[in-house]
């Protein structure tokens, strides 16, 4: 059971008071034997703050205080990969595998340190793993979907995979803007657009496909649409820091300078 001091840190780093985090859990190390959460709150919230080198000082304390903890060399492993130490990343989560840790996490750690070492016949194989334990997280299928066509020089796999995703419960949302880009990416760029208009308009409710076409049709100089869609935008989140960069940029590519520092600065304010 995590300590007082321990549970709060662990509070703070969910509300992302990091700061706090590191108040909380700044004896940490002085301990004989730190506590684990301890170890894992602090380093987690130094990589949050993009201290990385530091994190992973606590990250080896952790592997080397509780050598048989899965999640301590997990997340060694994954901060090592963070600083390109690649190599002895890999052992670090062939270690945490080893031990019994079988999420799709961990195995799209190996993949990304695999595909960083040039094995890119194992780094799929990791991702196919990872994959079958989450076929519906967007994020990991579209980290899948562009490495696997890059690597075959088939936009068909990754739009594939974004599809097998969104059959999965994938958010529709996110599958579609995935492939959007890997489209333009092919220079597929009139099915790209197709594609994009259709989302927009089947997702409503959906800020970050709006802001997306807004952004599309202000680089096709469709400023007509880029004020529809950015009108969407703002009734679904007037409030968002995002949709509040997007309107500054609408207004200025529509000619309206005086508008876009306003939209700019009440942004600015609320970040």
């Amino acid at each position: 059971m995590a300590s007082g001091r321990t549970a709060a840190a662990v509070e703070a780093l969910g509300t992302g008071d990091f700061p706090e985090v590191l108040r909380l859990t700044e004896d940490v190390m002085s301990a004989t034997r730190p506590d684990h959460l301890a170890l894992a709150t602090r380093a987690s919230a130094l990589k949050r703050l993009q201290r990385p080198l530091e994190a992973l000082e606590f990250n080896r304390r952790a592997a080397e205080t509780y050598p048989d903890s899965p999640v301590a060399w997990h997340n060694l492993a994954a901060t090592l990969d963070d600083l390109g130490e690649h190599e002895e990343a890999l052992t670090a989560i062939d270690r945490s595998l080893a031990l019994g840790l079988d999420g799709a996490e961990s195995w799209s750690v190996r993949a990304r340190v695999l595909a960083a070492c040039g094995d890119h016949e194992n780094a799929e194989k990791a991702y196919v793993e990872a994959r079958h334990r989450a076929t519906g997280d967007p994020v990991l299928t579209a980290e899948y979907a562009n490495y696997v066509w890059m690597l075959r020089g088939d936009a068909g796999l990754g739009l594939a995979a974004m599809d097998t995703c969104f059959a999965s419960g994938g958010d529709p949302g996110a599958c579609i803007l995935t492939k959007i880009d890997i489209l333009r990416s092919a220079g597929l760029d009139g099915q790209a657009e197709a594609l994009m208009q259709q989302a927009a308009d089947a997702l409503p409710s959906d800020v970050a496909v709006q802001l997306a076409a807004a952004q599309a049709a202000v680089m096709a100089h469709d400023l007509r649409t880029a004020d529809r869609r950015m009108e969407v935008a703002q009734g679904l989140a007037a409030g968002s820091l995002q949709v509040l960069n997007h309107a500054a940029i609408v207004h200025l590519a529509a000619g309206r300078p005086a508008a876009a520092p306003a939209a700019a600065r009440h942004g600015l304010l609320r970040g």
